[in-house]
């Protein structure tokens, strides 16, 4: 993630970063749900 920081703009690196983090997220709270049934 740190060579794809230094190619591309801030911004563009920290919206990639926070939909990465956010799907990352909603995948665990998935997998939390389905363990807890």
């Amino acid at each position: 993630m740190r060579y794809y920081e230094i190619k591309n703009p801030r911004g563009c690196v920290d919206f990639m970063t926070f939909f990465a983090s956010y799907e990352i997220q909603q995948n665990l709270t998935r997998q939390q749900i389905l363990f807890r049934r």
